[in-house]
């Protein structure tokens, strides 16, 4: 994450805030809602990774 400062809201109310890695840290609802998206990050990554190698072996 490239965010000087995150802001987390929950019913129009701030309920956290912090640097991505001061909220993971913290476990709150940030960190849960970051957790259930991470699969799909990393189903991207391999995808990338993937594309990386066969660009390397031409």
């Amino acid at each position: 994450m490239r965010c000087d400062k995150i802001y987390v809201m929950d019913k129009g109310i701030i309920i956290e805030s912090g640097s991505h890695n001061e909220l993971i840290k913290q476990g709150g609802k940030y960190f849960k809602l970051w957790k259930e998206q991470l699969p799909g990050y990393e189903a991207l990554e391999e995808v990338a990774s993937a594309k990386r190698l066969e660009v390397n072996q031409i």
